[in-house]
């Protein structure tokens, strides 16, 4: 894991952050590496940090999707964050590392004030090709209110979890191209149909905090769910069972 080394300021302020705002138009800084032309601000004690915000663009490879992210310079600011190694961006010589894990440790550490969906929103999403994995979202498994607010329950081979309970994802599209990992449920059906919320904390990322947002709002996974949905879990999960 990589770890920057945080400035311990003290004091409180009352503003609301994060926030992102507009510097520059976007521009090249180096190799795969854009700036977006936005800084996210938040407040930590009396002292505003910031943070640049860039686009890491590694070149397309022949038959593979296209995806890249949002960074910022790994240098001296006021929150520390951890990110795992693999997600480590490295241009000439410098370090940057994932602005969502930034923004899940201001979460983490309640130096954000803002609602978390209202952050997520203006987050400087990226415009991502990830036509040959998942080009739209699939429609008429969750509740009218969550997917036309852009949740999908993501229907996949169903994989046992623990106690014969099989994992399903929740994904958020952020826009027409670039769906998040936002939650996951476990489902069972002995001794009988029920489900629960997981939080994950394996790497530093969102999905704990859009978890906790649709816990929230929803404790009982199951009122999210369609009768259909079930159905195909219940067929994934007994089809896993014959294997």
């Amino acid at each position: 894991m990589e770890t920057n080394k945080p400035v311990e300021p003290s004091g409180d302020n009352p503003y609301r952050s994060p926030i992102f705002r507009r510097v520059s138009e976007p521009h090249i800084v180096g190799k795969n590496l854009e700036h977006t032309g936005l800084v996210m601000e938040w407040w930590q004690g009396p002292h505003l940090c910031h943070a640049d915000v860039l686009h890491h663009c590694p070149p397309k490879e022949k038959g593979a999707n296209y995806y890249h992210e949002a960074v910022f310079p790994a240098e001296r600011i006021a929150t520390a964050v951890e990110a795992a190694s693999f997600s480590v961006v490295e241009v000439n010589g410098k370090k940057y590392l994932p602005l969502d894990a930034l923004l899940a440790a201001l979460f983490q550490s309640g130096k954000a004030n803002r609602p978390f969906m209202e952050v997520i929103r203006e987050f400087p999403h990226p415009i991502q090709d990830l036509s040959k994995w998942h080009s739209a979202p699939q429609r008429g498994n969750l509740i009218d209110q969550l997917e036309d607010e852009g949740f999908e329950l993501y229907l996949c081979d169903a994989a046992v979890k623990a106690q014969g309970k099989f994992i399903q994802q929740i994904f958020w599209w952020a826009n027409a191209k670039c769906p998040v990992h936002a939650a996951e449920i476990l489902v069972g059906f002995e001794p009988k149909l029920n489900a629960e919320w997981v939080i994950t904390t394996d790497e530093p990322n969102l999905a704990p905090e859009f978890t906790k947002e649709l816990r929230n709002r929803h404790p009982d996974p199951l009122r999210l769910l369609r009768p259909a949905a079930i159905e195909q879990i219940r067929s994934l999960a007994e089809t896993y069972q014959d294997e």
